[in-house]
């Protein structure tokens, strides 16, 4: 069964941090939230009809968003509406070491 946009809320330890990593070389991005990784792919992918399940969730309370940063805040938003605080970070990675 897929988990709902709560359960992965409620599976958050206190404090969360959204981190958006981007490799600019080659157009790819990923959002960890404490240290799990919830999205990666093209720069492009990040809408919520590219994975469905509790993106759509995000999506319909926090309104649609295009990009990582528009997931990051949608993220967050719902995050600190559960009573939690958080915050976004940015930062780089290699995708092609990640891979």
């Amino acid at each position: 069964m897929a988990q709902t946009l709560d359960g992965f809320i409620g599976s958050l330890g206190p404090d969360p941090i959204v981190i958006i990593e981007r490799d600019e070389t080659c157009r790819m991005a990923r959002i960890r939230v404490s240290g799990r990784c919830v999205m990666e792919g093209n720069t492009w992918d990040f809408y919520p009809g590219c994975h469905g399940g509790w993106h759509y969730e995000l999506a319909a309370r926090h309104g649609g968003y295009k990009g990582a940063d528009g997931m990051a805040l949608a993220l967050s938003q719902a995050i600190t509406e559960s009573g939690r605080r958080c915050r976004v970070e940015q930062g780089v990675y290699d995708w092609r070491a990640a891979a």
